[in-house]
């Protein structure tokens, strides 16, 4: 068995199983691996790869994980369990999972995939049939086809990308550049290419037919058609954590220290100005919350310009409202909440994690220091 091909090796040794296999033939399936070059990828979930030899990493992933527990058992460190799965790998979040919220193993087997590796995957958005994600210090974006996770890289040669991805009716906005919102870059969806550049900064949103963009001092309101800027005007005083959302007809800039201000779109007057710290506002277009970096968010009621509910969640970043559901990132992972009564209806231990996406029935979690996306199926039953 020495003298043969190591894949044939392999291939005999993954059709006999562990537990039928001598342990002088195991340690030339351990050579075997170990002849190979080839990054080694570890999951109990599928693994679809980006680059040219995904089926072989993939392959080889499942070879290792057999490996390993095969020799577990013949060393005795532990009892052999059914399959291959064995216990979770350690590099899993290991804290207690939120109240209420399913084991990482129970929300594991959910994880219907693995897109990877993606460097330093940082917001996700779902828009024109496809999953988007932003890599924080990859220079670009990858657009995943959620039917068969192939993948398509798209440059934006910066050195740092936006967290925030916005889709009009015709275009993807990211902004890039030092800070990663210098300026706004406009996509065509149908070529992947970058059909224009807008030089103003801030994070950005889509509403009215118009791009709107903060940062921190301006909002700049820009034509999505012609990518040209048409007006700006300043809000409030400056304020060094702030975001921008369109909902209820207005535009909702929010500020750490200055509260929630409401902006007619075409008067640009302030309409309202609401006593709440808003470190980031998030909409549907119907309804808007806002979050307060680290301790929580608080759903407005936009009827009377007011904070309608305020829910603790610890080291929450940033709400998604989608499908009529809220989901907010916090240091145990999700917390969605019923986005009308500000009720919480789930909470995913996913671990710590960034700006989600949701749709195509799951929601897509980016992995930061994982370097992946996990895709989620939703709803996540207990």
């Amino acid at each position: 068995m020495m003298n043969r091909d190591p894949d044939e090796i392999i291939a005999a040794w993954l059709e006999a199983g562990p537990s039928k296999i001598p342990e002088a033939p195991l340690q030339a399936v351990l050579v075997a691996v170990q002849s190979r070059p080839h990054a080694v990828r570890f999951s109990r979930r599928p693994a679809i790869f980006v680059g040219d030899r995904r089926r072989e990493m993939a392959i080889l992933a499942t070879v290792s994980i057999a490996v390993i527990l095969a020799g577990t058992a013949l060393l005795g460190l532990g009892e052999p369990r059914a399959g291959i799965g064995g216990p979770p790998s350690p590099r899993f979040p290991t804290s207690p999972s939120p109240t209420g919220a399913p084991s990482l193993d129970d929300l594991e087997s959910h994880i219907s995939a693995t897109i990877g590796p993606i460097q330093t995957p940082n917001s996700i958005g779902v828009g024109f049939g496809s999953v988007w994600v932003t890599t924080h210090t990859g220079g670009g974006l990858i657009r995943i086809d959620p039917a068969t996770y192939s993948t398509t890289w798209i440059a934006l040669e910066s050195v740092q990308v936006g967290n925030v991805l916005v889709f009009t009716s015709d275009s993807v906005w990211v902004g890039r550049g030092p800070g990663a919102y210098a300026e706004q870059v406009r996509l065509d969806p149908k070529t992947n290419r970058v059909t224009a550049v807008v030089p103003v900064s801030g994070r950005a949103a889509f509403g009215g037919g118009y791009v709107w963009t903060y940062n921190g001092q301006v909002l700049t309101q820009i034509d999505a058609a012609t990518a040209r800027v048409v007006d700006q005007v300043r809000v409030t005083d400056p304020d060094p954590e702030t975001g921008v959302a369109f909902g209820r007809g207005s535009v909702w800039v929010a500020t750490s220290q200055h509260g929630l201000f409401r902006v007619d779109p075409v008067s640009k007057k302030v309409l309202a100005q609401i006593d709440v710290s808003a470190w980031k506002v998030a909409s549907d277009g119907t309804e808007v919350w806002t979050v307060e970096e680290g301790r929580g968010v608080s759903r407005i009621d936009t009827i009377r310009n007011r904070v309608a509910a305020t829910v603790d969640i610890a080291g929450a970043v940033f709400p998604v409202v989608a499908n009529g559901l809220v989901w907010v990132t916090g240091d145990q992972g999700l917390t969605v909440l019923d986005a009308t009564t500000a009720v919480i209806t789930d909470e995913l231990a996913t671990g710590q994690t960034n700006y989600v996406g949701v749709g195509f029935g799951s929601v897509w979690v980016p992995k930061f220091h994982l370097n992946e996306v996990w895709r989620v199926d939703w709803p996540v039953s207990h």
